[in-house]
C-alpha cells in the first residue's frame, strides 16, 4: 500500500490543541483496503467519488509506503529510513551527526521541492471521526 501527498489543513482537535492534518491519496488493492476496514482503521476513509484518503498528523513526505502491523493489522507509515538515519546520527554525536542530519534533511526537501503548503480552509472530504484523540 502506498500514499501520495494531496493536501494539508489546520484543525483544532478535540483536546483543544491546534495542528496540521496531512491528507494522502491511498493506492492499494481491494484486499488491502478490506484489511484496513476490518481492522477499523479510522484514518483511511473512502470518499463519495470512490477515491480513498488517509488522514494523519504526521507528514510522510511526498509519497510513502504503508506497512501492516502484525499485532493490529492496521497500516502505518513506513519510517524505516528515518529510523536508520536517527540511529546513525545518535551514533555520531557532534559535528558529524549534525552533518549527517543536515544532509538527510536536504535530500528529503529536494524530494518535495519545498515544505508542504498549508491551506487555511479544510478540503471538502470526509474526515475520520477518531482523528485527534
Amino acid at each position: 500500500m502506498r500514499i501520495n501527498f494531496k493536501s494539508s489543513y489546520r484543525k483544532v482537535f478535540k483536546n483543544g490543541t491546534a495542528g496540521t492534518v496531512f491528507v494522502y491519496a491511498v493506492i492499494a488493492t481491494a484486499a488491502e483496503l478490506a484489511i484496513a476496514k476490518e481492522a477499523k482503521q479510522e484514518n483511511i476513509v473512502s470518499q463519495p467519488d470512490g477515491s480513498v484518503l488517509m488522514f494523519t498528523t504526521r507528514y510522510a513526505g511526498p509519497s510513502a509506503n504503508l506497512i501492516q502491523s502484525p499485532k493490529t493489522n492496521k497500516f502505518n507509515i513506513d519510517n524505516s529510513e528515518l529510523d536508520q538515519i536517527r540511529s546513525i546520527v545518535e551514533q555520531n554525536p557532534g559535528a558529524l551527526g549534525t552533518a549527517i542530519a543536515e544532509a538527510f534533511a536536504a535530500k528529503l526537501l529536494a524530494k518535495t521541492g519545498a515544505a508542504p503548503a498549508v491551506s487555511v480552509s479544510a478540503p471538502a472530504v470526509t474526515e475520520p471521526a477518531g482523528l485527534g484523540k
